[in-house]
């Protein structure tokens, strides 16, 4: 078969293919950033992101798996919320939306055969209150102050608790007048709890994004439960 023949064939098999990237508006609505609109084109997985994943030997396989599938995604500014968000959206228009997974009911112990639609996912987008960062009062102090939410480029400050209190400062930009960081992770260690409370909440708490639990009643004792749809490299294939 000559090579133009070969094009032929080609072009005739996938003649009604056409894996377009597709717009999706992100929960935070690009409110806060720089670079990510709040429209996002994302694009379905390919033969060279399979080759990618069975030759991937670093730590962040699905961030990179964002990156390659989006031309508009700054994901170093993502908010988390907004990063999950685009996980579900690249396995949804991958894979399709449904996806099985077990659920284990706590009260009986049956093992739940679960289908879930991931369109069905119940998603809040922010309001027209939402700012970043975002000014909050601090109820022992008596003072206002500006904090950051978490970012993905964050992630290595809130790795646990004891992480997230040590790095607390850096996501707060003001304390009253007060705005040189310098000064600023010292007050922290010398706030009441109630106080450092608020700051890691107003960095930390989701006011928006995708919520991945379905509820569902167990089919052996009918006791109503939530199931999580979860993350992991299983999760982006045909279910």
């Amino acid at each position: 078969m000559s090579n133009i023949n070969v094009e032929e064939a080609l072009e005739s098999l996938f003649s009604e293919y056409n894996p377009e990237m597709v717009e999706v508006e992100l929960p935070s609505r690009g409110k806060g950033y720089l670079t990510t609109k709040s429209i996002v084109g994302i694009r379905p997985m390919n033969y060279e992101d399979e080759k990618f994943i069975a030759s991937y030997s670093g730590t962040t396989l699905m961030d990179d798996l964002i990156t390659r599938c989006s031309s508009t995604v700054d994901l170093e500014e993502l908010y988390l919320e907004d990063k999950l968000f685009l996980y579900y959206k690249l396995r949804e228009i991958s894979f399709g939306t449904n996806y099985k997974l077990e659920s284990q009911c706590p009260k009986c112990s049956h093992v739940n055969l679960l289908e879930v639609d991931l369109k069905q996912l119940s998603i809040d987008y922010v309001d027209d209150t939402f700012s970043n960062p975002k000014k909050i009062n601090l109820p022992i102090l008596k003072k206002e102050a500006e904090v950051n939410k978490v970012r993905n480029r964050d992630q290595e400050y809130i790795t646990n608790g004891e992480a997230t209190l040590n790095n607390i400062w850096r996501f707060v930009t003001r304390i009253g007048d007060v705005e040189d960081p310098v000064v600023i992770s010292k007050a922290v260690k010398k706030l009441a709890s109630a106080d450092l409370r608020t700051l890691v909440a107003a960095a930390t708490n989701t006011e928006f994004g995708l919520d991945n639990r379905v509820r569902y009643k167990c089919n052996s004792c009918s006791f109503d439960n939530v199931a999580s749809v979860g993350l992991s490299l299983d999760f982006f294939t045909m279910s």
